[in-house]
């Protein structure tokens, strides 16, 4: 049986020290009522007293992908907002109108030039909650791809890409998750669960 785990916590994991990512909402932003204070610790949604509209807290979903290609993976330097100068797995949000699979192909094909006949997608390694920044939850599907040919050019928020051996000391890594799911990976070299086409 296959078992995925929950490879990532940190500090704003605990109730006590999640940051309120609500307060930036001081009017509905249907009616334009005036939202009432709330306890920053307990909630996850603010309702409009107004006009009853729901604001809701919801973490932001989205994919990486892990390229496999001869016991190395590819990993991209970063030149975005978050992260700028570190190293990642290629990946980004899932958009409302996608799936995740479609998502994946399309940030790959964004920041490096690949597309579905240079990669094939192939499993699900994990799905994991990142706290990149203290208002900003991301929960990701973490997939395995593997290389098929091609060559790959960094775009998008990428600056470099680089293949590195899941045997060499890994760069500046952006997200203490994805050192966690390499190393994982690395010392396991779990398939994952089979994505049915």
């Amino acid at each position: 049986m296959n078992e995925l785990q929950q490879v990532y916590k940190n500090l704003y994991s605990e109730k006590g020290n999640r940051p309120y990512p609500l307060e930036k909402y001081k009017f509905c932003p249907q009616c334009g009522n005036k939202f009432l204070q709330c306890d920053a610790n307990e909630i996850t949604s603010i309702q409009c007293s107004n006009c009853q509209h729901i604001v809701y807290s919801n973490p932001l979903p989205a994919v990486v992908v892990l390229i496999e290609y001869e016991d190395k993976i590819l990993l991209g330097k970063r030149n975005g907002y978050f992260g700028k100068g570190k190293w990642c797995i290629p990946g980004g949000a899932i958009e409302y109108h996608e799936d995740f699979i479609s998502a994946a192909y399309r940030e790959i094909k964004e920041e490096t030039g690949l597309d579905n006949n240079n990669i094939e997608i192939v499993s699900i390694l994990n799905v994991v909650s990142n706290f990149i920044a203290p208002q900003r939850h991301v929960l990701s599907v973490v997939l395995l791809a593997k290389f098929i040919s091609g060559n790959p050019t960094p775009a998008d928020d990428l600056d470099e890409l680089h293949w590195y051996s899941l045997n060499e000391p890994l760069p500046e890594m952006f997200l203490p998750a994805e050192v966690n799911l390499i190393e994982y990976y690395a010392s396991s070299k779990s398939n994952g669960i089979v994505i049915s086409r």
